[in-house]
């Protein structure tokens, strides 16, 4: 197969893989783990859009954008302080800014959730806990060797927040 490219490098089989910096770190590193949840989050919101509305559906893929924008961030962590990417303030503010909007519009429940009781919810509410996962392994990576935009912290919190009202929202 000249000429074709594969998926297939062969760099990663000593269980080692390289950051965008091209500092190579092992596979089972803070941050590597906080990358493969975000990916995992990632594809549970495509699961969740595969059900959702047109307004949700949109709103969703709109999230899995800034995932794919925050995983970057992600990538570009380094040891030596000089982030490859940066994360402004507009993220956060934009995520701000959905929740207000959500908050408006649910009357809260005066009790706690018992998830499962429509399929999209559900998934919304699994998109949340994974969501939650991101944000305590961000915090290891914080708390680590790594610098690393404290925004991503404030940003993956306000995320599930906003899932668990979007999981609301469809429960209507």
């Amino acid at each position: 197969m000249d000429g074709c490219m594969t998926i297939t490098t062969k760099q990663g089989d000593n269980g080692r893989t390289h950051l965008l910096s091209g500092e190579e770190v092992s596979k089972d590193s803070p941050l590597i783990q906080l990358l493969g949840d975000l990916d995992e989050l990632c594809s549970v919101l495509g699961v969740a859009r595969t059900i959702a509305d047109g307004d949700v559906s949109s709103a969703l893929r709109t999230v899995q954008k800034e995932l794919v924008e925050l995983a970057g961030v992600v990538a570009g962590a380094s040891k030596t302080g000089d982030a490859r990417i940066l994360m402004d303030e507009s993220m956060v503010a934009a995520m701000e800014e959905r929740i207000a909007k959500l908050e408006r519009g649910i009357v809260m429940p005066d009790h706690f959730i018992i998830q499962g009781d429509h399929a999209h919810s559900a998934y919304l509410d699994y998109a949340r806990a994974v969501a939650r996962r991101c944000e305590r392994r961000a915090v290891q990576v914080f708390n680590s060797e790594y610098e690393m935009n404290a925004r991503v912290l404030i940003w993956l919190n306000r995320l599930s927040d906003y899932l668990w009202l979007q999981a609301r929202r469809v429960e209507r």
